[in-house]
């Protein structure tokens, strides 16, 4: 399963509630896996309001588009 694959190869990091994993404008060089939470992917709209795309939750993995895109674009 890829949940025991990512678990085994990652590096446990523990967030806490309403802490920022990284921001729109930010780039990634991780790909995350929901172990235990929730986290809220949204976007800030140029008048401050806040879109919500979806809630990930356990087992859920996250920030592969930008992982991929720098991944190829830059060839880490």
């Amino acid at each position: 399963m890829l949940f025991e694959y990512f678990y085994k190869a990652g590096i446990p990091v523990q967030y806490h509630k309403n802490d920022i994993i990284y921001m729109q404008e930010d780039t990634s060089n991780s790909l995350y896996l929901i172990k235990k939470g929730r986290v809220r992917v949204f976007l800030i709209m140029q008048n401050g309001e806040e879109l919500t795309f979806t809630i990930l939750d356990n087992g859920d993995i996250f920030g592969d588009s930008s992982f991929f895109q720098n991944y190829f674009c830059y060839g880490y």
